[in-house]
């Protein structure tokens, strides 16, 4: 779990990334998210690799619906989206 420092922290970079992201191509964000993914997870024992990947893809599903009400919130969303549900695997599907 993570601690309510990390959560700032990562929230801040987040925020500092974000420009650089805005304004391209979903397949250029989704190369450039996966590389910097990428590069994040072999500076790590491989033993822990796929687990860290699966906490990433959990965490980022978790977040979808709390970004979704957040972007939302001073303005109205598109008519044909409702709002965000919580996206790929659940913690149950992760080994222990």
């Amino acid at each position: 779990m993570l601690d309510e420092q990390m959560i700032a922290e990562g929230i801040k970079l987040a925020i500092a990334i974000h420009p650089l992201l805005t304004g391209h191509r979903a397949e250029v964000v989704d190369f450039a998210l996966a590389q910097s993914l990428a590069a994040l997870l072999v500076g790590y024992h491989p033993d822990v690799r796929q687990r860290m990947l699966a906490n990433h893809v959990l965490l980022t599903g978790q977040l979808v619906p709390t970004v979704d009400a957040q972007m939302y919130k001073d303005h109205s969303r598109p008519a044909d989206w409702p709002p965000a549900t919580v996206l790929g695997p659940r913690r149950s599907d992760l080994k222990d």
